[in-house]
């Protein structure tokens, strides 16, 4: 697929989703987000369940971890006083997809690369992950994250530094893990959806 941004299959696209979910996921209830799109992002049609992770939390049975990880998100926020019902930042969704290259982004490396980015938001925000699997455009990977840090209650607000860094993280992990020293990188970022620094 060719289009503004080149070849899709040969660029890893980051990509920071809408926060307005309302036409995609035909949410009807702010306060049920969270829990819909974990449902959404950990659904077995899409992954499996050795691609599904999560920091800063704990789990429990499958079937009860959207409704599980979405009160924790709601009491880290509430906690810390950073909770409004009027707020549509309530999280943080990311999505990284890679290129259809599967000699070198097949299943195992997209995770390695996901595990670093997660240990790099997880210093103090909760976040759930997982690889999708089921897609003709090729890996990709969904990262849930809790706006509200659990140490120090700070909002984290997803800039282009932030940006320049996972794609830091990727290169790092390409080269040092796998010796990929000229991969077809590159990324795409919404830019409408990031906060100026």
């Amino acid at each position: 697929m060719y289009g503004r941004y080149g070849n899709r299959n040969e660029k890893i696209f980051i990509k920071l989703v809408d926060r307005d979910y309302s036409d995609k996921y035909d949410f009807t209830n702010d306060e049920n987000v969270v829990e819909r799109l974990i449902r959404y992002i950990i659904n077995p049609c899409k992954t499996k369940s050795q691609y599904v992770y999560c920091l800063n939390m704990y789990t429990c049975r499958y079937d009860l971890l959207p409704q599980i990880f979405a009160r924790q998100f709601y009491a880290v926020q509430v906690l810390s006083g950073k909770f409004n019902r009027d707020n549509d930042d309530k999280l943080i969704h990311l999505m990284i997809s890679f290129p259809c290259d599967y000699r070198t982004f097949y299943e195992a490396v997209c995770m390695d690369i996901a595990h670093h980015i997660a240990l790099w938001f997880g210093k103090g925000h909760q976040l759930v992950y997982a690889l999708h699997t089921n897609s003709n455009k090729g890996l990709h990977v969904h990262f849930i994250i809790n706006p509200v840090n659990f140490i120090n209650g700070a909002y984290l607000k997803i800039t282009t530094t932030h940006i320049q860094k996972i794609y830091e993280i990727i290169k790092s992990v390409l080269e040092n893990n796998y010796h990929v020293s000229t991969p077809p990188y590159d990324y795409y970022i919404n830019y409408n959806y990031l906060y100026n620094e």
